[in-house]
């Protein structure tokens, strides 16, 4: 609080039921999600190296198999 004033109340566009609402409709239901290009998706949270293989394997498979 600036100056010991309460600040006045403000009504703020809030999506955050709305993007919940679609993610059920998707079938997402945990966060984080990863979705890729295929339509698979990755609910909720992973290793780093785990994620670096799913990653890795969705380029291979967008690219033919060409591999780092």
């Amino acid at each position: 609080m600036l100056e010991n004033k309460q600040p006045q109340v403000k009504n703020c566009a809030n999506p955050i039921d709305r993007n919940v609402q679609f993610g059920g409709s998707m079938g997402i239901q945990g966060t984080p999600s990863v979705i890729f290009e295929d339509g698979s998706l990755i609910p909720g949270a992973i290793s780093a190296p785990e994620l670096e293989r799913q990653l890795q394997d969705a380029y291979n498979k967008v690219n033919g198999g060409a591999g780092k």
